[in-house]
């Protein structure tokens, strides 16, 4: 592992660094009194598209910064909303890790992610295969910013249950108090994957020009849990053996072109490589049995090894301007142009048992099994924003603006067949014919038109938030495409769909006095038919079952209402939101049952489902004089599949996380003691149409981090997690196994495990 072995020399750099600065008085010690400040002090862009307090702005939003990211360890997207109740990451535990983002237990592209205004890739599955949305190094990342609830009336498609907001850092992040240059190293070590990372960040400028450029590189094995059974079959729960690389880069230059206009370009890369070796897969499968073919039959395959080779690589050029004081007030435009690629591929060592009936002698055949699977997604786009501030009867803000983007996508599926004595290639035992694609290539052009205004009545006392945006997807499809068109014979020729949808919002925010104040807002959320469910292609003749595709379907739309009460204090500040939302016309996969003529069972995406989620949210942020501070936070939510009447398996169960903390009075040390406590899943509260499935029991989970500033430049940041190397279940893990499932144990979360990470800054 490349980084590994740099990772003693990097440490010998930074000591050294360190040392030839220890005459060096310049402050530079562990900041803020409470890291990322008190909840309502935050300031959120998100929200509304300009710059305000999270107190002034209706809904719910979460604001993390880079000082909260370093201070607990935040290495992964996982990490990152640890101690966010009503939110998680989705998870592959058995091979592909962490994928999307769930808020109030909506997920998957139905949360819209975007990192320096970028939209980032949408996430993609079929059956067994997985893409996950995207990869990121949080080194690089300045502030996160979460919005609960719909967002599509300032963000359009894909914000139907959220948005999460990456914002990267710029020069002038780092060139503080004056400064011409910057130099920052780390170097990380992770036991929960045995993972060793290191990073560099330079950044320089004065004047009119400055520059920054941050590269990061990191490898380890398989996330560690607590399964013990080491088997080589489906019984295993300790983890696949797993190696993993990511390497990533970030370059900004921006120039400030006047006082009131300023650019910046962005080119971000990054790749992240695992390697599988999918132990968990092995052992024998009567196909028989699966098939429907008899006792005469018989029918078994042993895979004696099963390897995976995953790739995933993002590239981004981004171009934006922003200006103030124009005929249009501030004015900011944004450029991009995007390339997501994700490449599995598989490799089997298997033996085939066949015979019986009209299959005829038994026979036995070694066969060697090679899979690949790729998918690519390809972005242009570009948005318009414009805010200008009226003196009226009453102060008005008003926000308008359009964004448009025009997507490609294609993937492609292929496998090969070989005798391991003789070499020959086998024809495909499946049936399908290879190389193949789940839908033709696509392009889908979306383009929205959106305004806001914050009318500020009562003397200040009343902000009222009405917003309005108008969205048109166009999906246009290659039908002639060899691959699709071989592959799927016998599938309806693909076809084009165009689908418009409005989104509204009113928001308010009423000053019940200095400190309090009430919020309240609806809003609604869309999401366009996705390209695949439109024109799906898949036909499996031997396991007598086809997709079809489906042009009539409509988007899937929602209508939220959230009231909440914020409270701030000289020693804190206090916020508590209930929220009722309504989904309906959710897509999802039904079961059409068999065709007379085909004899194929029949598949395909409707809208069906309607939902209800509802719940509430607090957060709190003390502080007990200058050096202690407490921060907590408390989500319960329950939803029902209204359409079914049956309970929704996406939703948490009741998580309160905390925070105790406590730094010396210069600044020079930081500790902080953080519980998570999550209620048992209620078996009422879980789908019981189908398998039994898993109720997770209840966990506490204390973990411990510190900070030491060792120098004016160097500091040193540990975490302990699980200090009581408790035993549990991650909700996100476990979703969807079976109570009766021999490898629960699979899905555990570490136990005791560390992380340091050193850094040095001049």
């Amino acid at each position: 592992m490349i980084v590994a072995r740099w990772q003693v020399l990097l440490v010998v750099l930074l000591l050294g660094a360190a040392s030839s600065g220890a005459q060096d008085t310049t402050p530079t010690g562990l900041g803020h009194t409470s890291p990322g400040g008190t909840i309502l002090d935050s300031i959120t862009v998100i929200a509304t598209r300009g710059e305000h307090s999270v107190a002034e702005v209706p809904g719910t939003v979460t604001v993390i910064d880079a000082q909260r990211v370093d201070d607990v360890l935040m290495r992964d997207l996982r990490d990152l909303v640890r101690y966010e109740p009503g939110v998680y990451v989705e998870n592959s535990a058995t091979r592909l890790g962490l994928g999307a983002f769930n808020i109030r237990g909506i997920g998957g592209n139905r949360v819209l992610t975007r990192i320096d205004g970028v939209p980032a890739a949408e996430s993609f599955e079929f059956g067994h295969f997985e893409v996950p949305q995207f990869t990121l190094d949080l080194d690089a990342v300045d502030r996160v910013e979460i919005l609960r609830g719909p967002g599509s009336s300032l963000y359009g498609s894909d914000a139907l249950g959220g948005v999460v907001s990456f914002a990267t850092r710029d020069p002038l992040d780092l060139l503080t108090a004056g400064r011409s240059s910057f130099l920052g190293l780390a170097t990380s070590w992770d036991s929960r994957r045995a993972a060793t990372g290191a990073a560099a960040t330079v950044a320089g400028g004065g004047g009119t020009w400055q520059a920054l450029a941050t590269l990061n590189a990191s490898s380890g094995g398989e996330r560690a849990n607590q399964g013990s059974v080491a088997t080589r079959d489906a019984t295993r729960s300790a983890p696949n053996p797993q190696d993993y690389r990511s390497l990533g880069f970030l370059g900004k230059v921006v120039h400030q072109a006047s006082e009131q206009s300023e650019y910046e370009l962005a080119l971000e890369v990054f790749a992240h490589d695992n390697d599988t070796a999918l132990l968990s897969d092995l052992g024998r499968t009567d196909l028989g049995a699966v098939f429907g073919f008899g006792p005469e039959v018989t029918y078994l395959v042993d895979k004696t090894t099963s390897t995976a080779q995953d790739e995933q690589a993002r590239r981004r050029l981004s171009l934006e301007n922003s200006r103030t004081g124009g005929a249009l007030g501030n004015l900011l435009w944004r450029l991009y142009g995007q390339s997501t690629s994700t490449e599995q591929r598989t490799s089997e060592d298997r033996t085939t048992t066949l015979g019986g009936g009209a299959f005829g002698p038994l026979t036995t055949t070694e066969i060697r099994r090679t899979g690949l699977v790729t998918f690519e997604q390809e972005t242009l786009g570009g948005e318009l924003q414009a805010q200008r501030a009226f003196s009226l009867r009453a102060p008005l803000l008003l926000t308008f603006g359009a964004a448009a983007s025009w997507d490609r996508f294609d993937q492609l599926r292929d496998r090969r067949e070989r005798d391991s004595t003789s070499g020959l290639e086998l024809p495909s035992a499946d049936g399908l014919v290879y190389p193949t694609k789940y839908f033709p290539p696509s392009r889908v052009l979306e383009a929205g038109l959106f305004a806001q205004a914050e009318i500020s009545l009562a003397n200040g006392r009343l902000t009222v938030v009405p917003g309005l945006r108008y969205d048109r997807m166009e999906l246009a499809v290659d039908g002639n495409d060899p691959v699709f068109l071989t592959g799927n014979e016998g599938t309806p020729a693909p076809v084009e769909l165009a689908a418009g949808a409005l989104s509204p919002k009113l928001g308010l925010v009423l000053g019940l006095g200095a400190r309090t104040s009430l919020h309240a807002q609806y809003a609604r959320g869309f999401r366009a038919p996705p390209y695949s469910a439109v024109n799906s292609g898949f036909t499996h003749l031997a396991g007598g079952l086809t997709r079809l595709p489906n042009p009539a379907l409509r988007p899937e739309e929602s209508d939220g209402l959230e009231l909440g009460l914020r409270l701030s204090t000289h020693r804190g500040s206090f916020n508590v939101t209930g929220f009722d939302n309504h989904y309906d016309g959710f897509i999802e996969l039904v079961n059409l049952g068999r065709n007379p003529l085909t004899g194929l069972v029949e598949f395909q995406q409707r809208n069906l489902a309607a939902a209800r989620i509802r719940g509430f949210e607090a957060a709190t942020d003390l502080h007990f004089g200058a050096r202690w501070y407490l921060r907590a936070s408390l989500a319960w939510i329950e939803g029902e599949d209204r359409s079914r009447g049956v309970p929704l398996n996406s939703i948490e169960p009741p998580r309160l996380a905390a925070g105790l903390g406590r730094s010396s009075a210069d600044r020079s040390w930081r500790t902080e003691l953080a519980a998570r406590l999550t209620a048992a899943k209620d078996p009422s509260d879980l789908d019981r149409s189908g398998a039994p499935q898993f109720a997770t029991p209840a966990w506490e989970v204390v973990d411990f981090f510190t900070t030491h500033q060792l120098s004016p430049r160097l500091s040193l940041t540990g975490g302990f997690w699980n200090l009581t190397d408790a035993t549990y279940w991650e909700w996100a893990d476990a979703r969807g196994q079976t109570a009766d499932s021999p490898a629960l144990d699979r899905f555990t979360a570490p136990g005791r495990s560390a992380s340091l990470v050193l850094r040095y800054r001049r």
